[in-house]
């Protein structure tokens, strides 16, 4: 009963150690294609192809789409109509993040206020 009572406040210690210390910051490491698609993007800006902007919410938001597109087709049975429907997608966002009119696009790129 003795070791019982004794590995529970151990336990007890310990949990409320773990719970109350200070956590490091999480460091994301970035993938080599995170890393060239951002290269990519800052090529297109130096080019003047996209507007400047920050470019790490840009690539992420860009790698997080292309990889649920790819997700999508490895889902799916009928894999070329999703990657049609996909790259028609992508081809939108493009033209949006390079600040050209968009098809149907009530404000033509320009955000009046």
């Amino acid at each position: 009963m003795q070791s019982e009572e004794s590995d529970d406040a151990c336990e007890g210690r310990v949990l409320r150690a773990a719970s109350s210390s200070v956590t490091p910051p999480v460091t994301r490491q970035r993938s080599t294609s995170t890393i060239q698609m951002r290269r990519g993007l800052s090529i297109a800006i130096e080019a003047g192809c996209i507007p400047d902007r920050p470019l790490d919410p840009l690539t992420s938001l860009l790698y997080g789409g292309i990889g649920e597109i790819a997700l999508d087709l490895a889902d799916s049975t009928d894999q070329r109509t999703v990657l049609e429907g996909s790259l028609a997608e992508l081809d939108l966002v493009l033209a949006g993040v390079a600040g050209r009119d968009t098809p149907e696009c009530a404000h033509k790129g320009r955000v009046e206020s």
